[in-house]
């Protein structure tokens, strides 16, 4: 069984880089219908994507390194290194994660 580390600078990559969602990925666990998790590493001034939500899973956020600002219905809050944030599936789980510093998020 592999063992992935989140502090090796392997990344898969699977998407084509565009220019404000430029960011690498991990993928840490298969996903499949129970269980997924992936690594995020945010380059500065990006985000990983949309406003969005999940209709299919909850999503948990954990921040390992920077402090990138999460949007979500309460509003804007910059994140630091440690905070755990959980988006429950559906529209009350809505978020977007981006990097206003000049540091990897």
């Amino acid at each position: 069984m592999e063992t992935p580390n989140v502090f090796a600078d392997e990344w898969d990559d699977p998407y084509p880089p565009i220019e404000g969602w430029r960011f690498h990925v991990k993928r840490l666990v298969a996903l499949g219908n129970d269980l997924g998790m992936s690594l995020y590493e945010l380059l500065p001034g990006q985000s990983q994507g949309l406003y969005h939500f999940h209709h299919g899973n909850d999503e948990l956020v954990l921040v390992l390194r920077g402090r990138p600002t999460l949007r979500a219905a309460a509003g804007e809050r910059e994140l630091v290194e440690g905070d755990l944030v959980h988006f429950p599936k559906g529209p009350k789980g809505a978020h977007q994660l981006v990097n206003r510093t000049t540091e990897p998020a």
